[in-house]
């Protein structure tokens, strides 16, 4: 391995990475709007940044006309500014999920040469992008892969800063202010906690403060400031109570569980947390593994990897430490984990090039490597043989893939807690998916064993990572066989073929579990029941408070002469509807996750 801080074949670098961003980019961009918004919440996310463009109010975020400040405005920035470029669209909506995680991929890369070597950069950038989480949690809006961006950006200033060359001074503090700026306008004070984290950790296992002195400086806290304080000021002056909610109750309070607005949204318990976060890591969790093994042994004496390995650590604890925590809140230590990978598989591989007689420190990785992916192969069969067996004993139900499935999402975890209708997935195409998925895990890993045991590292890598693509390629079939499930895309169409001035459109309960269809109406609604959820805030504040109506209002609404539709995701049973008169309430649509009424005949 080089030494840090050397040139190492700069050409070859950008062109190694160039490659590899274009087939990420071929990969994430595949399929990408083909699926209607996923509701609850990615609906809300786009829609808001459609009223941001609307309004032309780029300070105040909006939804339903209501503000919605729970989260800082990067996200919807950048949506809008695409909404104006290519037009309304789910692709525009999720373009800036996935050019973060492409970017945070190729600023991974960077991160390898500087540390380690080109060789160690390239395998890095190719590992995040072959992660089953990374593509994952690309394809929904949420703000995390903003979050991901600004982490690693700080993460390389501080690594740049820690080669300690003249040239690399202003370069690093860009860098590294820059992070913390898209961290903080995207996830709030995540943004600036975690980077100043990990400097802390390259200061004790690097044993060197020399990176903090020359990051740490008021002109590079200034310019941050200059950068993230205005939107804070502009808002606080139009919202009150503003820095109450969105600092202390929604970040602080929410960490340790004791805000005053209570989500209705479903966490993870901490062993599902760390479940998933190894699925996400998928298939490179063996590897990830190997390193572990190797530090525990003591086998690794480098800071550099210590480093990693921290960061790591870190990312997982906090979201551990956290009382709510959802399935992509560890996204910020991807780019450590896949560092850390691509390292051992150097090490590993210069073990195996012809030289002295006589042991080599890389044959520990290059054993473990071996050991831990000969586990991931007992593994994948065992997987086929327990799918095959499920699917044969009749245990494969619509009822057993959605509680599967919840692991992965909230979507599903909702569906459980209200009994809500189950997705129409066939068991037998289902099986087909995950017996698939399995038969690549087996061959994959069953290349990389062989191809170890003949000393063939960089081979065995390359077949992991075939096994990460095909399981995207998988997840993504997944997504568009259940997607139509949770939007609210098919009731939309609907009521836009039957909708006439005048008409009042009405959601039952927290709109985040319908901003989808908004987004497609392009208009507002009134929110029945709704209070409680992400618009528990904005209810309370001046001239908001006729969006929201309770049951009497709305048998009033129904009861009137104009037209009245009411979308719902409750069961009959349980909703509104219930109260009104069999006559009184039309059925015209549902999606299985929801229902469109009608208060008289439509034509």
């Amino acid at each position: 391995m080089h030494v840090p801080g050397t040139s190492e074949g700069m050409t070859g670098m950008r062109a190694g990475l160039l490659a590899v961003l274009l087939g990420a980019g071929l990969l994430y961009l595949w399929g990408l709007g083909s699926v209607g918004f996923q509701d609850p919440d990615e609906g809300m996310y786009a829609e808001i940044s459609r009223e941001m463009l609307a309004s032309g109010d780029w300070v105040v975020p909006t939804f339903n006309g209501v503000p919605y400040i729970e989260k800082p405005p990067l996200m919807y920035w950048l949506t809008a500014g695409t909404f104006a470029a290519l037009g309304l669209s789910e692709f525009s909506a999720r373009l800036w999920k996935v050019i973060p995680v492409l970017a945070a991929v190729a600023v991974t890369g960077a991160l390898g040469r500087c540390l380690f070597s080109v060789r160690v950069g390239l395998l890095a950038a190719g590992i995040l992008a072959t992660t089953m989480g990374a593509y994952l949690f690309s394809r929904i809006t949420v703000m995390d892969p903003l979050l991901l961006l600004g982490i690693a950006l700080a993460a390389y200033g501080i690594v740049r800063a820690g080669e300690r060359s003249a040239g690399h001074c202003l370069w690093a503090r860009l860098c590294f202010w820059g992070g913390i700026t898209i961290g903080v306008m995207s996830k709030g004070l995540p943004g600036i906690a975690f980077p100043l984290l990990l400097l802390a950790l390259w200061a004790v296992t690097r044993r060197d403060g020399g990176a903090a002195r020359m990051l740490l400086t008021w002109h590079g806290a200034l310019g941050a400031l200059l950068a993230i304080l205005p939107w804070h000021m502009l808002v606080a002056r139009r919202v009150p109570g503003f820095f109450q909610f969105y600092v202390l109750d929604n970040q602080l309070l929410r960490f340790v569980g004791t805000r005053a607005y209570v989500e209705d949204g479903q966490g993870l318990g901490a062993l599902a947390f760390l479940l998933v976060t190894g699925w996400a890591l998928f298939p490179w969790t063996p590897p990830l593994a190997a390193v572990v093994t190797a530090a525990v042994k003591g086998e690794i004496s480098d800071g550099r990897q210590w480093f990693l390995l921290g960061w790591v650590g870190a990312a997982v604890g906090i979201s551990l430490a956290s009382s709510f925590r959802l399935e992509y809140y560890a996204l910020p230590a991807f780019p450590a984990a896949a560092l850390s990978v691509a390292a051992l598989v150097c090490r590993a591989e210069e073990a195996s090039m012809p030289g002295p007689a006589g042991g080599h420190p890389g044959r520990a990785s290059r054993d473990a490597l071996w050991f831990w992916s000969l586990v991931a192969l007992a593994g994948g069969i065992l997987y086929c043989l327990g799918v095959l067996w499920i699917w044969q004993a009749g245990l494969l139900t619509p009822t057993s893939i959605v509680q599967g499935l919840s692991v992965w999402s909230t979507n599903y975890r909702v569906i459980l807690e209200y009994g809500l209708p189950l997705p129409p997935v066939s068991p037998g195409r289902y099986a087909v998916v995950l017996l698939g998925g399995g038969i690549l895990w087996v061959l994959g890993f069953g290349a990389a064993v062989w191809r170890l045991h003949a000393g063939r590292v960089l081979a065995a890598t390359a077949a992991i990572a075939c096994v990460g693509v095909g399981l995207c390629f998988a997840a993504g079939v997944v997504l568009r066989e259940v997607g139509p499930h949770h939007s609210l895309q098919p009731l939309a169409e609907r009521l836009i073929a039957i909708l006439q001035p005048g008409d009042a459109i009405l959601h039952e309960r927290g709109l985040e579990k319908g901003g989808g269809l908004l987004f497609y109406l392009r208009r507002p609604v009134l929110v029945l029941n709704g209070t409680r959820g992400d618009l528990e805030f904005g209810s309370t504040l001046p001239g908001t408070g006729d969006r929201f109506i309770d049951t009497r209002r709305f048998q009033e609404i129904w009861g009137g002469r104009g037209r009245a539709f009411l979308v719902t995701d409750l069961p009959p049973e349980r909703s509104a509807i219930a109260r009104l008169p069999v006559d009184a309430r039309v059925p015209l649509a549902s999606t299985g996750t929801r229902w469109l009424y009608a208060n008289q005949p439509v034509n």
